[in-house]
């Protein structure tokens, strides 16, 4: 394997690592929500693009912190006027949650405009392996959490039995905020591994989201290695698509991969938002 072809690999592992992560996000969402996160990858642009505005005026670390802290706030809103508003109504709350997303896009656009994260400034191969570590780590942090926590088991609960958790004392709304919160945070996160790699701003929000809830739909309900796996060959995806056709190809080859994911784990998604379904 030439040079050439081993950072071309890399830049794919190091991208997937990152979608399986903002699928995390998504995967998150669903579990306390049972409704797919539509606004995910808009809620991750705009904490990655706000923070590097921020950055031009304070210093870096507290720009991340304000851009991160924006996305919690906003995934949190999404939910308060979309989910809670909605209840289980399957139709209402799927409208809702689309007309949330285009809010927040709407929102995004005004205020960023054309603003975007331009890759470059350091090494692909550093970025990249940079990406692919810290895409696996957020994704195990949250499968973990969600699998073997008493936090995790409250999410499980909100999210399949809303009013068995408030008759047991637990504060569905409270968990459900936190949690969408959480999200954001870990979906601008993963925006920001991606960030060095390629462009990211509003014209790729949309993408992001559709690669975050493939992600997510593969995942399920209870398989979080499928996070990783499925992030993984998402990138690789990305990357040979867009090696044949530059013009769009990487968005081609992962709509196709979507597909196929709704053929071979639809049952899957349809249980992790069960009531959506």
């Amino acid at each position: 394997m030439n040079a050439s072809t081993s950072l071309l690999l890399l830049t794919a592992l190091g991208l997937g690592a990152s979608y399986g992560a903002l699928g995390a996000a998504a995967w998150l969402a669903g579990r306390v929500s049972a409704t797919p996160f539509l606004a995910v990858g808009h809620v991750a642009v705009v904490g990655v693009v706000v923070g590097s505005l921020t950055g031009l005026v304070v210093d870096d670390w507290l720009a991340i912190a304000v851009g991160l802290a924006l996305a919690g706030v906003l995934a949190a809103a999404v939910d308060l006027v979309s989910v809670e508003r909605t209840g289980a109504d399957p139709v209402a709350r799927v409208i809702s949650l689309a007309v949330a997303a285009a809010v927040v896009a709407g929102w995004a656009g005004r205020v960023l405009g054309a603003t975007t994260a331009a890759p470059g400034g350091g090494s692909l191969a550093a970025d990249s392996t940079r990406a692919l570590v810290g895409g696996v780590l957020l994704t195990a942090v949250l499968a973990a959490t969600i699998g073997w926590t008493d936090a995790g088991r409250r999410i499980r609960l909100v999210g399949s039995a809303p009013e068995v958790a408030e008759l047991s004392g637990v504060g569905a709304r409270r968990v459900r905020l936190v949690t969408m919160a959480v999200a954001g945070v870990v979906a601008a996160l993963s925006a920001r591994l991606i960030a060095p790699i390629v462009f990211v701003g509003l014209p790729q929000a949309a993408g992001l989201t559709l690669r975050a809830v493939v992600v997510a739909m593969l995942a399920g309900r209870a398989r979080p290695a499928w996070i990783v796996g499925g992030g993984l060959g998402l990138g690789l995806v990305d990357v040979v698509g867009q090696q044949l056709w530059q013009a769009g190809g990487g968005d081609v080859a992962v709509a196709v991969a979507a597909l196929l994911a709704l053929l071979l784990r639809g049952q899957a998604g349809r249980q992790a938002w069960e009531r959506v379904w």
